[in-house]
């Protein structure tokens, strides 16, 4: 069965490893493209939950293989730092669905 694994800092990654998921941690960017590139190639992950931190400075062929959506999946998702400074969460939950199925929608309470 195909495993989820998250690559992330050292600050957010506690709180996978208490949902019981697989965490690889990475100081760095640079860290972090390397380590995904190892993990793009193993064949019994399905997903990879990715920091987005990381993949804001990885270089051009890799973000084009992630857009690319092939197996695994590569889900990016915002570091602690970002869910501190973001926006209101709807605003968040819009910019994710317009990026994944290229559609905007309106939240209304």
């Amino acid at each position: 069965m195909p495993r989820v694994v998250v690559l992330t800092d050292n600050e957010t990654a506690a709180g996978f490893r208490l949902a019981g998921l697989e965490v690889h941690e990475a100081a760095s960017p640079f860290e972090a493209e390397r380590e995904l590139l190892e993990l793009l190639a193993n064949k019994n992950i399905g997903i990879i939950a990715l920091n987005e931190e990381f993949l804001e400075n990885f270089s051009e062929r890799v973000k084009k293989r992630i857009e690319r959506g092939e197996h695994p999946i590569v889900f990016p998702f915002p570091s602690i730092k970002k869910w501190k400074e973001a926006a209101p969460p709807e605003e968040y939950v819009v910019r994710l669905i317009r990026r994944a199925i290229g559609y905007h929608l309106k939240i209304r309470r």
